[in-house]
């Protein structure tokens, strides 16, 4: 009767290819698992070597992030408590600014109601639109109103270590910079699209964002170099 055979063997060199992948097999797990357990006691170290302060900016912006998220995300946006009149005004804004760039009473801000079909789901949401007499320009989502900067921009000062009362004003002064700035982005695409709508794409996703992150970034810098200057003076 014919035998079974275990794996696969060579016949001229007794090789046995079963065998050997199945040890491969092994020995890679084995040291794809060795890998794993360098690679961990090396984050480790290196979370363990990471300054103080750092580690405590690190955890309070995470925390303050993590709030944020469950706030926005079940109570704010569910009832746009604060997205519906801040797109309102920064769309009535822009009209405004709009029109007496323009020249214009023709300028003005409407809110209307969008549908769109995302992935088998229908997304209905208002939006600040505004409009050139019948022509509509541009429609300001409640994601470009402005309320994420300012949560990004006061989220990095009240995690940053300082003084309460400074961070406060800068707070304040810097949520009114990022708000004329917004008003003036979305101002500077409606006009983009007025005379130039096929730059339109370019100008919403790229130009304006970089600027406008460009000078959050900036604002953060002046808050860290005043900062270090009053922590120096008063100590």
């Amino acid at each position: 009767m014919p035998t079974k055979k275990k794996g696969l063997k060579n016949k001229n060199s007794g090789f046995d290819t079963f065998n050997y992948i199945k040890y491969l097999i092994y020995f890679s797990i084995r040291n794809i698992q060795h890998l794993n357990m360098e690679l961990l006691r090396t984050f480790k170290t290196s979370i363990q070597q990471i300054p103080a302060p750092i580690k405590t900016f690190l955890k309070r912006a995470l925390a303050i992030f993590i709030i944020w998220e469950i706030v926005y995300l079940f109570i704010l946006m569910p009832n746009r408590i604060i997205d519906r009149p801040l797109s309102m005004f920064t769309g009535n804004a822009t009209a405004g600014f709009f029109g007496w760039i323009k020249g214009t009473d023709q300028a003005y801000c409407k809110g209307i109601t969008t549908t769109e079909y995302v992935e088998g789901f229908t997304l209905s949401y208002e939006k600040a639109t505004i409009f050139l007499g019948p022509k509509r320009l541009i429609g300001i989502a409640d994601g470009c109103n402005g309320l994420s900067l300012f949560v990004l921009f006061v989220g990095f000062i009240i995690a940053y270590p300082g003084k309460i009362y400074f961070k406060a004003i800068y707070s304040i002064i810097g949520i009114i910079l990022i708000v004329l700035l917004n008003i003036s982005r979305c101002t500077a695409l409606a006009l983009v699209h007025n005379a130039y709508p096929h730059l339109t794409e370019f100008a919403h996703h790229y130009l304006f964002n970089i600027i406008t992150y460009a000078v959050v970034f900036y604002l953060w810098v002046q808050f860290v170099k005043i900062n270090q200057k009053l922590t120096t003076a008063h100590a």
